[in-house]
């Protein structure tokens, strides 16, 4: 997965769609180690598909997967789009992150 194929929603959407730092990161660890793992293998993109949901609901987040084909055969690229937060956004726990920076996510640039 390359990370311009995580969609997250647009900041005009409702506050329910907006993303907290920890869960932008944990995405991006289920990605990483997704990648690694079924890199060069045969998946079964139903059961793939079943396993990001179910790792990205564990993190409080509801997505869609699709799939894109490419021009190299066998060879398909997941793309997840967050649709929905199951759990409430807390818009404390957002000024806190942004206070905190610990993903270096808001540091000011030069």
């Amino acid at each position: 997965m390359d990370p311009k194929n995580l969609i997250l929603p647009p900041s005009a959407q409702p506050d329910q769609l907006m993303i907290h730092d920890d869960e932008a990161y944990a995405i991006e660890m289920i990605r990483l180690e997704l990648s690694a793992r079924v890199a060069g293998t045969t998946v079964d993109l139903d059961v793939l598909r079943d396993e990001i949901k179910d790792r990205i609901a564990q993190v409080g987040l509801d997505a869609r997967v699709h799939f894109l084909i490419t021009d190299q055969p066998g060879l398909v690229i997941p793309e997840i789009e967050i649709v929905a937060r199951l759990t409430p956004f807390s818009k404390e726990k957002m000024q806190q992150e942004v206070m905190d920076d610990a993903y270096g996510l808001h540091a000011q640039r030069e």
